[in-house]
């Protein structure tokens, strides 16, 4: 089947309906946001044999664009993935097909080829499983764990199973009249884009965490009603805001913002215990908060690690399919800083020729 644009939506949602599981990072209007936002055109690729199928989203950027590759990189793209877990897709029939997973790597290599692809990268969705069948195939960079909460548990066991702490401040906060809905109609839309960013600005979060009031009025249209909004407010006033995302079994804990105060304490861990109640009345079976920043072990980890002992693997894939001319473009990065040795680019970031320097940019 080769390649599907994401505004090919009808037959990129068709791929999506023949496997058992997908989540939202796969859908095609996500996709396009990120198209909006400058991070690469949205690619599906598809291989099927029979009733088999195997399909993998990328965005796939011009590597003419980074600053200092303006000649070298001409003719050449590479492919990443968009924010969040996504990552390949397999049917049940996918494992079932002596070789369907091989031919599947070696048409997505072929076809890459034929781009002039010079290297590919994707997060990984850490409830799908999807790092199984990548054995041998790319580069596999496990970057610590993600929290989930088992909602096929009850609702006692799922609560005796967050940490006294949490417990206790989720009584506190019902005890003490902390109000906490779900904003179907997403009227605070503007309040949550306000309030985000000054979590962001209050954490010194990367750029790539910044989003303004125009992306999360298309996140609105691209999620439809997939995204839902929960607020907490305590004596009229809100403190705390959670965005979730429900796809099949599969509920994600997005994005959240807070006031950063005592009362979003005690909010921040009440919209997690309404979201979970919410999540399994609507069907799902897991309610996935997500790691640290980078995958680290952090104070975000050790917050959301309170309300769960279930664990899910988080890894990075990542290919050189030119090797040389990954080499070249490499070295002209760097040399377009010449900044000598403070200024040599980080080597974890990859690829390394969209780098920028450790220090004396």
């Amino acid at each position: 089947m080769g390649l599907v644009t994401a505004h090919d939506r009808s037959a990129w949602l068709h791929v999506l309906e023949s496997v058992e599981q997908y989540d939202f990072y796969h859908l095609p209007d996500y996709h396009i946001l990120a198209e909006h936002r400058g991070e690469g055109k949205g690619m599906l690729f598809v291989h099927r044999e029979e009733d088999a199928i195997a399909a993998w989203p990328f965005l796939l950027r011009d590597v003419q664009e980074v600053e200092g590759l303006e000649d070298v990189g001409q003719g050449y793209k590479d492919a990443t993935s968009v924010y969040g877990y996504p990552g390949p897709l397999y049917s049940r029939r996918a494992g079932e097909i002596e070789g369907f997973i091989s031919r599947f790597h070696e048409s997505l290599v072929s076809t890459a080829l034929e781009m002039r692809i010079v290297s590919m990268f994707s997060r990984m969705n850490p409830l799908l499983g999807n790092t199984v069948q990548l054995d041998h195939f790319g580069y596999l960079e496990r970057r610590g764990s993600t929290v989930y909460i088992d909602l096929m548990q009850s609702d006692d066991l799922q609560f005796s199973q967050f940490r006294a702490d949490h417990r206790r401040k989720i009584r506190r906060a019902r005890q003490q009249g902390f109000n906490v809905y779900r904003d179907e109609a997403l009227v605070h839309l503007e309040d949550f884009a306000g309030m985000y960013a000054e979590t962001m600005t209050r954490v010194n979060a990367k750029k790539s965490y910044l989003f303004d009031i125009s992306y999360f009025k298309e996140l609105r249209a691209a999620l439809g009603d997939r995204l839902q909004m929960f607020v907490v407010e305590h004596e009229g006033k809100i403190c705390t805001f959670s965005m979730f995302v429900r796809t099949g079994a599969i509920v994600q804990n997005h994005l959240s913002a807070s006031t950063g105060d005592i009362e979003s304490a005690l909010g921040s861990r009440l919209v997690i215990d309404e979201a979970r109640l919410w999540a399994k009345k609507a069907g799902a079976t897991m309610m996935h908060l997500g790691g640290g920043f980078g995958g680290k072990e952090d104070g975000v980890f050790e917050f959301k690690s309170g309300f769960s002992k279930c664990r899910a693997d988080f890894y990075l894939w990542k290919m050189v399919l030119l090797p040389s001319v990954y080499g070249r473009l490499t070295l002209a990065r760097q040399g377009y800083f010449s900044t000598g040795a403070d200024g040599r680019l980080d080597e974890s970031f990859f690829p390394s020729y969209r780098s920028s320097p450790l220090s004396g940019l």
